[in-house]
């Protein structure tokens, strides 16, 4: 969504930027920037710190975004923690390419064998349903290489599922133990997540502390989009946000 000017419907084209309040009992949208830039995250986190609002904060959640990474360092001075269901998209979406890149190589003849698995591929094996199941079957007999992709997907969300992996110095372990074989895998979309998941790697292993997530943020972004669809376009930002705060706050 994208702030409109005085007199401009408010576009639900581009983002704005959520903050959301995740603690046990107290959840609700905090407040709605008009943008995802690290300048205007980093203003309100200091009006906040000036009010003496979140004093007790210890942790905050966001998706790979950089500009948000370096705010909250710079105003509160320690790490966000990754979300893990945005890391998990990350790889889906290399998968899918990785997939795009394979039927793009294959004969004619055998490029119907991937033809309408798209989305049955990046669905998480436990919630394929018995079709589902069988109609994966053969393309995974027939390309080793859709085999390897989806067991990697698969033991990474079991290591985040894992309740032994209890702090961010085994959770790291665990990644990069999880990275050698996907690396040897020899595929460059693959190797492209392996590099962010490198890049990421304190934020996302700070997941194993609490196991906190935004999946929560992503149904109020539903709410959200909800709202601007009913209101036929809103007048502005401003107006708009009033509206989630009313309503979501």
């Amino acid at each position: 969504m994208r702030r409109g000017k005085k007199g401009e419907e408010c576009d639900a084209r581009k983002y704005l930027l959520v903050l959301v309040d995740h603690t046990p009992g107290q959840e609700r949208i905090i407040d709605l920037l008009p943008s995802r830039s690290k300048a205007v995250l980093s203003h309100w986190l200091k009006t906040q710190q000036q009010n003496g609002s979140w004093a007790h904060l210890t942790e905050v959640t966001s998706d790979l975004w950089e500009p948000y990474r370096q705010a909250v360092q710079e105003i509160l001075g320690f790490e966000p923690t990754a979300d893990r269901f945005h890391v998990q998209h990350q790889l889906n979406q290399r998968i899918d390419q990785t997939r795009r890149e394979l039927q793009r190589k294959l004969p004619e003849e055998k490029k119907e064998g991937l033809k309408g698995l798209r989305w049955i591929l990046l669905k998480p094996s436990p919630q394929l349903s018995a079709e589902e199941q069988q109609r994966l079957r053969p393309a995974r007999e027939a390309f080793p290489e859709i085999r390897q992709l989806l067991d990697c997907r698969d033991q990474l969300r079991e290591l985040f599922d894992n309740p032994q992996i209890d702090s961010p110095q085994k959770g790291k372990a665990a990644l990069e133990a999880w990275m050698v074989p996907v690396r040897g895998l020899g595929s460059n979309a693959l190797n492209k997540f392996c590099d962010t998941l490198s890049r990421w790697m304190e934020p996302i292993s700070r997941y194993f502390i609490s196991r906190a997530n935004n999946g929560r943020t992503e149904g109020y972004n539903r709410g959200i989009r909800m709202l601007v669809s009913r209101a036929f376009g809103l007048p502005s930002f401003q107006h708009l946000r009033w509206r989630v705060l009313g309503l979501l706050g």
